[in-house]
């Protein structure tokens, strides 16, 4: 029973946290009674998560995303797997756990993370969360503009080339679905009126200092080198 409580609960994290990863689906989570004092543990070479308990709280399951994030990543809790962490704290704020995200967090500053990651952390979520919004917002506004348009329209105050921002907004096109979706709902029929910046690219800068208020997200340095305590699980 509690085997199939704990392939249960990992198949949940899975399609909310990582519905990309493992389509496959080599990746397996066995429940153990002892890891050496650790709660939890990735096998990559055995494609296998161990746990010692099944995950019935936040904390508990914050343990197994710190878990598959290894399994996307990599064995060590540096530069990647940090990322992968981001994300999955993201993703919680997205489904309304906040407290999961307060775990998740929290499980980053036990891995020896300086208070500068914990930062970059917030900013990047937030920049993320702006640059989604601003999209939906357009598309949502200005139903006649394209894709491409809005993309080219956010990515020019982000000073980033067409790879560079799909690589750090890969969601891009969910918020525009999603501004096209509220258009329909809320203003099927009615004329929308594009703002002026948006017709001359000239005025754009403007628009950007009022409304977008992500000037340079592109420039910002890299933060020192990160510093990483002993190896835990």
């Amino acid at each position: 029973m509690r085997n199939a409580a704990l392939e249960q609960e990992f198949e949940k994290i899975r399609f909310l946290f990582f519905p990309r990863w493992d389509r496959k689906r080599q990746w397996r989570v066995k429940l153990v009674s002892d890891l050496d004092g650790a709660l939890g543990l990735c096998e990559r070479e055995q494609y296998t998560i161990y746990l010692t308990f099944v995950p019935k709280n936040d904390k508990e399951r914050a343990v197994l995303i710190h878990e598959i994030c290894h399994a996307v990543t990599n064995d060590y809790h540096g530069r990647k797997w940090f990322s992968r962490m981001v994300k999955a704290v993201e993703r919680a704020r997205e489904l309304g756990f906040e407290n999961l995200a307060k775990e998740l967090l929290d499980d980053v500053k036990i891995y020896g993370f300086r208070l500068e990651y914990d930062m970059e952390m917030e900013e990047e979520i937030m920049t993320r969360r702006k640059v989604y919004n601003k999209i939906r917002d357009v598309a949502r506004d200005c139903p006649d503009l394209t894709f491409g348009q809005i993309v080219d329209f956010v990515r020019s105050f982000c000073q980033m080339s067409l790879k560079q921002f799909f690589k750090r907004f890969p969601k891009a096109r969910v918020a525009y679905i999603r501004g096209k979706e509220e258009a329909h709902v809320s203003s099927m029929g009615q004329s929308c009126m594009r703002p002026k910046a948006l017709c001359e690219r000239s005025s754009l800068p403007s628009l950007a200092r009022e409304t977008l208020c992500i000037d340079r997200i592109g420039k910002r340095g890299r933060p020192a080198r990160n510093h990483i305590g002993p190896k835990q699980r």
